[in-house]
């Protein structure tokens, strides 16, 4: 079950343009989203009204495109920086989604008044002031930059003829931006990062060099840190290296220097089998589907026989040059993360206290004395302000044991909260090996006589050992002592869980009825408060059971091999905003079919210039003479762009209305003539 989002856009300056780039994004992503834009040059307004696009946004992202300049335009006082950030929280703390806050360059003509530094001050002050906002983000000029570097990301005279200040690199590159953060907000993240060694982590071959003769020059270094920092974050940092064992651990023992150190290693393999053999050891080991791993490695063989092989892994060769590899971590969309939880800041811990528990469960005679040997404790904490990532986090990555698969951001589920007969329970979970954290989460709404179930979801790392029925029958005690009758589940059927399927239909099937793309269980609360735990169908998940060969859709509706596919096109092609805006450009142009007889080519050098000027900004492969520019499917904002793009190329002002009553390329290309007689832009004269 999907929920409808939009991505509505307010800003400062006229922003249109970055509906391209955003559009293109979902599109290449897969993700379902419609994009609006709140009135121009209204920014404070449309923060602060409550009827506005922003304050009834009811799933997606806002988006606040800010450039200081045009907000402060005559003094140097603080007035423009405190007005917005107290809009911002205004705003924040009432709408249903979270806010990302794009702080834009500043014009050439900001430039020469001096006034970057105040403006980047502003930057880092703004920042701080709404720190504590958590369903606010922001992504400074300096980050937007480094992120996508634009050679020429001013245009003066768009921005002086209609408050159009960027050239379409720029644009692409801030609609890239509100991409990238509709993708974190709304997509699980990759769980596991897989790496090489030699070539990889260090210069040099370990086994030949030693533990003192392998180099960490400063680009592996960064490699070695942004891992680190990975792991702090949730994901699980592994190594699978051809090498022999112990030379893999000498370096790290005798290494001590380097970031990278053994306590940050999720699993490893370090032997001569083949690597893909290797990665799903690991996945079996860590219980993680393949579709959920990164591997990263030097070599394009072995990342070729990696793709061959297991083609739902997202595959990424390190750059040839070196020097490059801290730009490619971060244009890699597969590494962005969500800001950590508890439980993601302990996950290697987590994946380590596993191995314990599965020594006890070989060396127990029953299900029973494996489960009694657990000494499982269970407890229901209410969702709050500490826990809503967490929370949020959890509708996200669960899909096994998961009745509706809805998903909600921070911002969509303290919305889904607010309502008084809506109440969110999480269970946290701990075993005498240590602390599960919060890993099952329950939503639901009381009324009359009835507990309605919205969501009712377990983390598979806690599956099979009683903790469903456990908060069921938990679940059924509260309803009861509400005084309620009945609880009813909903349950729409997807690829991957089959596990909540059958945990229902094992218990629950004489109170079943068939909708329409769902399945409804009403059920007594009788019934319900005295379900026994029994080893059924709802056991834990093996390695190959949660493989993403077996479960082809990955969470965002695309195919696990397709997903990978496009985050390792992400990684090799979409490098600065003029790769971008060429791959924008390409998907946007359609072709055209033109009886013959209709078509007038170009016959002269300003013509075809013309010609390409148009073609590029309507998106069509072909575009003739006498063709009417506002037939052809053009408006008032593509009129300006044509405009713009003219004066770009030769330099000439071209008039509004001189475009209004003469829309063909022929008598553009006559009035240019006559606005600049001679050779204009050296294409010689018409014939």
């Amino acid at each position: 079950m999907e929920i409808e989002r939009t991505i509505v856009i307010a800003s400062t300056f006229s922003a249109e343009p970055v509906a391209d780039s955003v559009h293109f994004w979902l599109e290449r992503m897969e993700m379902r989203a419609q994009v609006r834009f709140a009135p121009q040059f209204q920014l404070i307004q449309a923060l602060l009204d409550p009827t506005g696009g922003l304050r009834l946004n009811a799933a997606g992202l806002n988006v606040v495109l800010l450039r200081w300049e045009d907000l402060h335009r005559s003094d140097a006082s603080m007035g423009a920086l405190n007005e917005i950030a107290t809009a911002i929280r205004a705003c924040s703390a009432e709408a249903k989604v979270p806010h990302l806050i794009v702080l834009c360059p500043a014009s050439l003509e900001a430039t020469r008044h001096d006034r970057i530094r105040l403006y980047s001050e502003w930057d880092h002050q703004l920042g701080e002031e709404l720190e504590s906002c958590s369903t606010v983000w922001i992504t400074a000029t300096a980050e937007l930059r480094d992120l996508y570097p634009v050679d020429n990301p001013h245009d003066s005279y768009g921005d002086k003829l209609a408050l159009l200040p960027y050239s379409p690199e720029m644009f692409a590159a801030i609609g890239t931006v509100i991409a990238r953060k509709f993708h974190l907000s709304t997509t699980s993240p990759y769980k596991a990062i897989v790496t090489d060694c030699d070539g990889t982590l260090w210069e040099g071959v370990c086994g030949e060099d030693g533990a003192h003769g392998i180099r960490v020059d400063a680009p592996r270094r960064v490699f070695q840190e942004f891992l680190v920092a990975q792991s702090e974050l949730g994901a699980l940092v592994c190594l699978c290296s051809k090498n022999e064992d112990e030379d893999v651990k000498t370096v790290f023992r005798m290494r001590t220097e380097m970031p990278l150190q053994l306590q940050h290693i999720a699993a490893h393999r370090i032997n001569w089998a083949p690597k893909a053999e290797n990665l799903l050891s690991i996945a079996q080991e860590l219980g993680a589907a393949t579709d959920s791993f990164i591997y990263l490695d030097d070599n394009p063989v072995e990342c070729e026989m990696m793709r061959q092989a297991l083609p739902n892994v997202l595959t990424l060769q390190l750059p040839l040059d070196i020097d490059q590899i801290p730009a490619f971590l971060r244009r890699v969309w597969a590494f962005d993360r969500p800001r950590a939880t508890k439980e993601d800041k302990n996950r290697t811990t987590s994946y380590q206290a596993t191995r314990e528990r599965e020594q006890l469960r070989d060396s127990s005679a029953t299900v029973e004395e494996f489960l009694a040997g657990l000494n499982l404790t269970l407890k229901f904490v209410p969702i709050d302000g500490d826990n809503l990532a967490r929370a949020s986090q959890l509708t996200f990555r669960v899909n096994q044991f998961n009745f509706t698969t809805i998903r909600r951001t921070e911002a969509e589920l303290a919305v889904f909260l607010r309502e008084e007969s809506r109440t969110g329970l999480l269970m946290d979970v701990s075993d005498r090996f240590g602390d599960y954290g919060l890993v099952g989460l329950i939503l639901f709404s009381s009324h009359s006589g009835v507990l309605e179930i919205d969501s009712f979801l377990l983390s598979c790392r806690a599956l099979g050992r009683g903790v469903e029925h456990r908060m069921f029958a938990e679940l059924a005690t509260l309803a009861q002592s509400k005084g309620l009758n009945t609880i009813v589940l909903t349950l729409y059927p997807t690829a991957r869980n089959q596990p909540a399927r059958d945990f229902i239909d094992d218990f629950f099937a004489s109170y079943r009825s068939q909708r329409d793309g769902y399945v409804e269980y009403r059920v007594p609360i009788s019934f319900a408060h005295a379900l026994p735990y029994i080893q059924g169908r709802a056991k834990e998940p093996s390695a190959e059971e949660q493989d993403s060969s077996q479960v082809p859709l990955a969470v965002d509706g695309a195919s696990a091999a397709n997903r990978a596919s496009t985050h390792a096109w992400i990684a090799s092609e979409a490098s600065d905003a003029s790769k971008i805006w060429t791959a924008v450009q390409d998907w946007k142009r359609k072709d055209r079919v033109v009886p013959e007889g209709d078509f007038a080519p170009w016959r002269t050098g300003l013509e075809e210039q013309l010609v390409g000027i148009w073609a590029e900004v309507l998106g069509l492969d072909k575009v003739g003479v006498r063709d009417n520019f506002f037939e052809l499917g053009g408006d008032s904002l593509s009129m300006i762009k044509v405009i713009v793009r003219i004066y770009a190329q030769f330099g000439i002002e071209f008039p509004v209305d001189l475009f209004f009553n003469r829309p063909t390329i022929e008598e553009h290309a006559i009035e240019l003539r006559t606005l600049a007689p001679g050779d204009v832009g050296g294409v010689g004269e018409i014939e």
